[in-house]
């Protein structure tokens, strides 16, 4: 049978310094039998085992190609508004005299500033900039 300081020694060997960090943040300034010292050392050590796998993130929908272009950025942009927010994108471009006016680059920015919620008057200001 093991000492308790042994049992200790040997739980704060297998520890990385993050995970003895942590240990020293929970016993610091507290006097603790070595019981509990070598159940929380050991509870450490279990649970740096079983960490969580880092989940990669999946990015935009479409690949991005050598090809890629901002126009392109910007259809996947608005796919994914309304994605998003469907119900709300429903009805929210209306066709009005000045916005007939535009021009296709101006008509598209137009209705991105009305995809991301700018009012009437906003979104033809900055189509016509």
């Amino acid at each position: 049978m093991k000492s308790i300081d042994t049992l200790l020694a040997e739980a704060i060997g297998k520890m990385s310094p993050a995970t003895l960090g942590k240990y020293n943040e929970r016993v610091a300034g507290k006097r603790l039998p070595q019981e509990n010292l070598v159940n929380i050392a050991e509870s450490l050590v279990a649970q740096e085992g079983q960490r969580s796998p880092i989940r990669r993130n999946n990015g935009a929908q479409g690949l991005i190609d050598e090809g890629f272009s901002p126009e392109k950025a910007d259809a996947m942009l608005i796919e994914g508004l309304i994605k998003a927010r469907p119900q709300q994108n429903a009805g929210l471009i209306k066709e009005t005299a000045t916005a007939d006016q535009l021009t296709e680059s101006q008509r598209k920015d137009y209705e991105f500033a009305k995809m991301v919620g700018m009012s009437e008057e906003d979104a033809l200001k900055s189509a016509k900039l």
